[in-house]
């Protein structure tokens, strides 16, 4: 009595769909898509999210490590090894992800902030917005000052995500 393997994948798949299609029905008359911003999704959550939405596109979205550490060590409750640790696996496996050819993009948000203009041009034909609206988001400024952390903090996270710092084009 029990369902093959094929059968509970998409229930799981189907499961996703509706969960989606309910929760976000509230906004369904005002907007045409959903987006998430999320740091906790990983390979195998963006690859169910690909399956239950084979067109969709994905846009991955990584930034260098100390100034998240800086902007965001409190979420992770000072755990410098802990982040530095799940942002090296997200950076490799988002490196790994990244495929134009299945509507998979991986960008850099310091191409974005500073205004490369391949970077702004591609995303804003994935959002299917102009460049005039891009460039009003992105000249707001939000009040975010990064913390300064202890200098062994920054030195364990530039060891433990060298390889990601490395496959993103990033200097330690």
């Amino acid at each position: 009595m029990s369902p093959e393997p094929e059968r509970v994948a998409e229930g799981v798949v189907q499961a996703l769909r509706v969960y989606h299609a309910v929760a976000y029905s509230e906004f369904r008359a005002g907007h045409d898509r959903i987006g998430f911003k999320e740091v906790r999704y990983g390979k195998p959550e963006i690859e169910l999210l690909k399956t239950c939405y084979p067109k969709a596109k994905i846009v991955l979205l990584v930034r260098h490590p100390i100034p998240v550490w800086q902007s965001a060590s409190t979420f992770w409750a000072g755990d410098a090894a802990k982040f530095a640790n799940v942002w090296n696996e997200r950076a490799l496996h988002y490196a790994e992800l990244y495929d134009p050819q299945r509507n998979i993009y991986l960008f850099r948000y310091e191409d974005i902030v500073l205004r490369d203009e391949s970077t702004l041009n591609l995303l804003a034909g994935l959002a299917e917005v102009n460049r005039a609206e891009m460039d009003n988001v992105l000249n707001v400024k939000l009040n975010s000052t990064p913390a300064d952390q202890p200098e062994e903090d920054l030195n364990l996270i530039r060891t433990v995500c060298l390889d990601g710092l490395e496959k993103l084009g990033y200097e330690a």
